[in-house]
């Protein structure tokens, strides 16, 4: 057999057995795996693996690869620019399921919530701060997003969210924002922040039920971990005082 030939023919198997391994339990596909076999469909001819280790190496994750810009994408030996952007659109695509996941969930409960705030702001790399309104059952009435496209760190919009209370009426508010440095624990800027939003809900009658900081692969919960419980039991004190 010709040398091309053997070659064109073991990449070929190659191929068909990746195919096949997706098709019979796709969960046993490493990443590597995954993007080698997206990678099949533009580059037809070429053994794609030592570009999907490469990609890897230079972005960390699949989430990394896909949620890249596709100019930054074309320094990977072996990816060109159509590939490049093939790779970005599905992230794209990825994007918008978890986007329409996100504003399409009915009912608030934590374990609910916790992937879908990760999906949604876990990789982002400028701080974003969002508000999510709830009726007395738990019904999510709105989900209201705040950013400043500016820096790595978002202004609480207290002033906003004053104005959203009288139009939208909640009985409760949770509130969350993404740490970019991966660190699901509450700096001391995010804890005095805590504290000004619980008297600016209870000045307006607004439950503040959670605040919530989030990573690419944890969260943090004020409310969990007790935080609000002591605020509620310490503002109460201070009410006995003064009575």
């Amino acid at each position: 057999m010709v040398e091309g030939k053997k070659k064109e023919s073991v990449h070929k198997d190659h191929r068909k057995r990746l195919r096949e391994k997706f098709i019979n339990n796709s969960d046993s596909l490493s990443e590597a795996e995954l993007l080698e076999l997206l990678l099949f469909y533009v580059i037809p001819r070429k053994n794609t693996s030592p570009i999907a280790r490469g990609l890897l190496n230079s972005y960390g994750s699949i989430n990394g690869v896909l949620t890249t810009k596709p100019e930054e994408l074309k320094r990977v030996d072996g990816l060109g620019e159509r590939s490049a952007a093939f790779l970005v659109s599905i992230g794209k695509i990825c994007d918008k399921l978890s986007n329409s996941k996100f504003y399409a969930a009915k009912h608030y409960s934590l374990a609910t919530f916790k992937d879908l705030l990760i999906q949604r702001y876990g990789d982002l790399e400028d701080e974003v701060f969002v508000a999510i309104y709830l009726t007395k059952s738990g019904k999510v009435m709105k989900i209201q997003e705040f950013s400043s496209n500016q820096s790595r760190q978002v202004t609480v919009p207290v002033q906003d969210l004053m104005e959203s209370f009288a139009l939208i009426k909640p009985y409760a508010v949770v509130i969350a924002h993404n740490h970019p440095n991966g660190i699901a624990r509450p700096s001391l800027e995010d804890e005095r922040t805590t504290n000004k939003l619980f008297m600016t809900f209870k000045l307006s009658g607004v439950l503040f039920y959670d605040h919530i900081i989030v990573t690419s692969c944890d969260i943090y919960s004020f409310r969990a971990q007790g935080a609000l419980d002591f605020l509620e039991r310490k503002l109460d004190t201070f009410n006995g005082e003064l009575l």
